[in-house]
């Protein structure tokens, strides 16, 4: 399991829960119906990388943390991973079951990397 940590010392589970909370209380949960939530794990923010695929569990807490108010919405919202995605890497990404799509940052600028992401798919 990761150890990246938030601002207090929280757990990033934590962290991610207290922030949807948030989102969640102020917002109808049915509001998020066919929404599209951008996360990228905190250990990939700034580096350039990607996360390992097996540390993804971030995006089952975004889908249990809706369903946990309204199961219905929760299977309507799409999660892409929001790091960016490499061509190495996004097959195994893209197969995971919560993660809905990706964010392509460097990627594509180089249309032979461009590609062979959306060749993943």
């Amino acid at each position: 399991m990761d150890k990246a940590v938030g601002p207090h010392g929280q757990s990033h589970l934590n962290v991610i829960g207290t922030q949807l909370d948030a989102v969640l209380d102020l917002a109808n949960v049915a509001s998020l119906s066919n929404a599209v939530i951008a996360y990228e794990p905190v250990r990939a923010i700034g580096t350039g990388n990607a996360t390992a695929v097996g540390h993804i569990i971030e995006y089952r807490c975004l889908r249990w943390k809706i369903a946990e108010r309204e199961p219905e919405t929760s299977a309507s919202v799409r999660d892409f991973y929001g790091g960016s995605v490499k061509p190495e890497k996004a097959r195994s990404l893209f197969d995971m079951p919560d993660v809905d799509g990706g964010s392509i940052g460097e990627a594509s600028l180089d249309a032979k990397s461009f590609l062979s992401i959306c060749h993943s798919v």
